[in-house]
């Protein structure tokens, strides 16, 4: 009662009881001696200190703690707890954790309040837990994480949560995430994404801020590795430096490259284009077959004036910018609307380079 435990690397304040097993008495420490513990605000544990008690802790650097913790190292519970350092906060009104120095741990809340970035959660980690995390959220800045939670060695579960990054917003519903510790993890579920800078994850800026609702299965979080599934419902995404609105995806990425469909409802682009769009390179390219019911060039090309073409077209473009466009593609009833004009092409073909 009232323990102040105090060494030359840690600082414990509260209550602190534990109950003996009534044949084996202090033996067989992680899985038989029951910890009643209440910690108070200001204490501070470091992991020096904590390997003395789990032999495989091999960080000692020094964290805040407080609340309470009810059960052996093997399986306790915490309630109304905190945990962190100056980078890192972590905040659960209650969490269990099942077998976690046995390798086939499991850890579940209802309820996780959380504000890190991902670099530094790991540096608080041991080495067994940090080197299962690996590095797929090192560039997403700081996250603000508020919701469920469910992690075993082989998966974890969220099924609802929201999230702030330094790359956007999101709202995650039935998401998993497998093979987490491997090079080439999978993960499936939903996520409402709000202004998320998608950039930062394929490298290209082809293809910028994006909002909507995305069912997505895929795997890896390294870009020039990385597959995904989707079929989502984008309210406004910004393509080569220019925004859009209502577009559907039905398709997979693929190595930086998109095959499938993309169908288009907004002012200055309406139709839908079906195929292989490219972005491994700077230079964008696509091998699609697109119809238009509506395509402003002039909102592409910064003018004031509209240049508007409808028709379909089928064939090849490639580009890094307007300046440097080819087309190779046929023409099929086209119509182009420019400075009170109109000009027909039933059918044609055409082809440019940059000289």
């Amino acid at each position: 009662k009232d323990l102040t435990f105090n060494t030359d690397h840690s600082l414990l304040q509260g209550d602190i009881l534990f109950n003996l097993h009534p044949e084996t008495g202090w033996q067989d420490f992680t899985n038989k001696v029951s910890w009643d513990m209440n910690v108070k605000l200001g204490s501070e544990l470091s992991g020096y200190d904590l390997s003395y008690f789990v032999t495989q802790w091999d960080n000692y650097k020094p964290f805040k703690l407080s609340g309470k913790m009810e059960g052996p190292l093997n399986n306790f519970t915490l309630n109304h707890f905190l945990l962190g350092n100056q980078n890192v906060h972590i905040q659960t009104d209650k969490m269990s954790f099942t077998n976690l120095l046995k390798g086939n741990f499991n850890i579940e809340t209802q309820k996780l309040n959380a504000d890190f970035t991902y670099i530094n959660l790991k540096a608080m980690m041991p080495t067994f837990i940090s080197e299962k995390m690996k590095n797929f959220a090192d560039d997403f800045g700081r996250l603000k994480y508020n919701g469920t939670a469910s992690v075993t060695p082989e998966k974890v579960y969220i099924q609802k949560a929201d999230l702030v990054t330094g790359i956007g917003q999101a709202q995650i519903q039935n998401f998993s995430l497998t093979d987490y510790s491997t090079d080439t993890p999978k993960y499936q579920g939903r996520a409402q994404l709000q202004n998320f800078n998608t950039s930062v994850i394929t490298k290209s800026n082809a293809v910028g801020l994006i909002s909507g609702d995305f069912t997505l299965k895929g795997q890896s979080f390294d870009v020039n590795k990385m597959i995904i599934e989707t079929n989502s419902n984008i309210h406004r995404i910004e393509i080569m430096g220019k925004p859009y609105q209502n577009a559907t995806l039905i398709g997979t990425l693929n190595h930086r490259k998109y095959n499938g469909l993309v169908n288009i409802n907004d002012p200055n682009l309406q139709g839908s284009v079906n195929g292989l769009i490219d972005f491994s390179t700077p230079r964008l390219s696509a091998d699609v077959k697109a119809d238009f019911k509506r395509l402003n060039l002039g909102y592409l090309t910064g003018s004031k004036q509209s240049q508007i073409i409808t028709g379909s077209v089928d064939g090849k473009i490639a580009m890094t910018n307007l300046n440097d466009l080819m087309v190779d593609a046929n023409l099929s009833n086209v119509n182009i609307y420019a400075n009170n004009e109109k000009i027909e092409i039933p059918n044609g073909h055409i082809k440019s380079h940059v000289a």
